[in-house]
């Protein structure tokens, strides 16, 4: 699976070509898309697209890019988050989507400051934007 964190609740990993029909569930509801001013992607291949243009790309060309948050007693695939490299503000920026039913429970906060506390650890052993394996 390739463990890149682990909290008490979750595992935060990269993203893999097999989480497509996951990653379409929190990419393709308005309700869970309304803060990040996203548009819901519309079917599989269009969340394939998005997955490959911004996680997988994210995480090869700026070693930064959301990780796939994984239960660690169910093994499902609950949303995604941690920090993105924003080129606008030339700086990492942390954000999550995770599905309705596991909001307001602490999994963002825990899971949130894991990737950001992960991220600082690899930027301070390389200069920004290198990726850092």
């Amino acid at each position: 699976m390739g463990r890149v964190i682990d909290t008490d609740r979750r595992i935060l990993r990269r993203f893999m070509l097999d989480d497509r029909q996951a990653f379409y569930r929190p990419v393709s509801r308005p309700e869970i898309l309304r803060c990040a001013r996203s548009t819901p992607v519309a079917s599989l291949e269009d969340a394939k697209e998005l997955r490959k243009a911004a996680p997988f790309h994210d995480h090869a060309t700026t070693g930064h890019g959301r990780f796939a948050w994984v239960g660690k007693e169910s093994g499902e695939l609950t949303g995604f988050g941690g920090p993105r490299y924003v080129p606008e503000i030339n700086d990492p920026e942390p954000g999550c989507r995770f599905l309705s039913r596991f909001r307001g429970i602490g999994l963002a906060t825990a899971a949130g400051q894991a990737s950001i506390d992960s991220d600082r650890r690899a930027q301070s052993a390389g200069p920004r934007g290198q990726l850092i394996p």
